[in-house]
């Protein structure tokens, strides 16, 4: 009962002295909107700053990649490379990355290409697994079927090989899987991502000192003419970040999740397969700028909730002093304790509780016009933790005061 008629009383004083508690609402307002606004765009600027480095940062240190050396374990290299597959397309990175981008490559130049009985170079041979989408190919078409094989417009005239033209590659120990076609001829300046944004097609060389044959770009082929003989090349697998997807507040997630899928196998003490990603490495060197700017977003916020609270003292001093009275006339007229303190600081604590949303609605608004107008697109305004334990710190300091 002393509860709500304390209650009653104080919303009575508040419409009485309307322009007294506007002024308390007003100054308390401000003090939570400073405790808010410093965390809220430290946060901001933490988001925006791990963006920024995740943006700048190449396509190697933005993916989770898993490489293999097929030639490890000669008997098992399928095993070898279903095991890479199913690790990168591992479900747990789904949120965060992009498809799985296969590559199949000679780890040297292994092939000495011969037309007819005229070897005319060496070059790599591989496979991407989204080749055909990630370059133009100017006669022809993309290598699918077994035996088929691209090369580059430069490499087709080293070789005088027209389209539809046989060769062999002198890589294949089965003659008949070693003959291939020539199906399509692509224009190697036009290799884009995904396939080709670690390794360029383009590696032609003047021939080396003491031999007489060039090295040629890659010879594009199909997995269906690699499958003959996997055990002569190495695997590598790439899942790269999605643009955007990643905000300061999926760091713990986005570790995690590097950090369960990442592994290392050996056969017979040498490495057969690993998957990992520079991720980690960058998140960590993020946390060092991340602190600099909560420290200095901590440092302005103090000073702007010092001054709100300083302002609010006066304010509340003032209106308590005109309440005197009215406290020590309910005294003379038998309130009890409880209900005198409760009419007492009812009406400044209903202030300060109304004071905490409208602060925090302030602070979001000017979260979002700073970061708008001086953060980069897409940056997140979020309400965390320590923008909650900034909001009771200003209302347990506003309490101290009106108390």
């Amino acid at each position: 009962m002393a509860l709500g008629h304390g209650l009653t009383l104080a919303f009575r004083a508040l419409r009485w002295r309307a322009r007294a508690s506007a002024a308390v609402l007003g100054v308390a307002v401000v003090a939570s909107a400073a405790a808010a606004v410093g965390p809220l765009y430290s946060c901001s600027a933490e988001d925006s700053l791990l963006r920024d480095r995740l943006a700048a940062a190449d396509v190697f240190t933005r993916s989770v990649s898993g490489t293999a050396d097929l030639s490890v374990d000669p008997k098992l290299p399928a095993v070898t490379l279903e095991v890479v597959e199913q690790a990168t397309a591992d479900p747990r990175l789904d949120r965060f990355f992009g498809p799985t981008e296969e590559r199949l490559d000679t780890t040297t130049p292994a092939a000495e290409l011969t037309v007819g009985r005229e070897k005319v170079g060496y070059a790599n041979v591989g496979w991407r697994s989204s080749a055909c989408t990630s370059i133009r190919f100017t006669t022809g078409r993309c290598p699918t079927g077994v035996g088929e094989v691209a090369l580059s417009v430069q490499a087709a005239a080293e070789a005088g090989l027209r389209l539809g033209q046989p060769f062999t590659l002198g890589l294949f120990t089965s003659k008949k899987s070693d003959r291939v076609r020539l199906v399509g001829v692509y224009d190697r300046a036009s290799a884009r991502a995904p396939a080709f944004v670690l390794a360029s097609p383009s590696q032609a060389t003047p021939p080396a000192p003491g031999t007489v044959l060039p090295r040629l770009d890659l010879v594009l082929t199909s997995r269906a003419t690699v499958g003959h003989e996997l055990a002569l090349f190495g695997v590598s697998t790439t899942r790269t970040l999605r643009p955007g997807v990643v905000h300061i507040g999926d760091l713990r997630a986005l570790t995690s999740v590097v950090a369960a899928v990442s592994v290392t196998t050996q056969v017979a003490g040498q490495p057969q397969y690993a998957l990992s990603s520079p991720l980690t490495a960058l998140v960590a060197g993020v946390d060092a700028e991340r602190r600099q700017v909560r420290a200095a977003a901590l440092v302005v916020g103090a000073q702007l909730v010092l001054l709100a609270w300083f302002v609010l003292f006066q304010v509340v001093a003032a209106t308590t002093e005109e309440r005197s009275a009215e406290v020590a006339l309910a005294k003379l007229r038998g309130m009890r304790a409880g209900a005198t303190a409760v009419f007492a600081l009812a009406e400044p604590l209903l202030l300060l509780v109304c004071a905490a949303p409208l602060g925090l609605l302030a602070a979001l608004a000017v979260d979002l016009a700073l970061t708008r107008s001086g953060l980069g697109p897409g940056v997140q305004v979020r309400v965390d933790r320590a923008v909650v334990a900034a909001l009771a710190a200003a209302f347990a300091g506003g309490l101290g005061l009106v108390s």
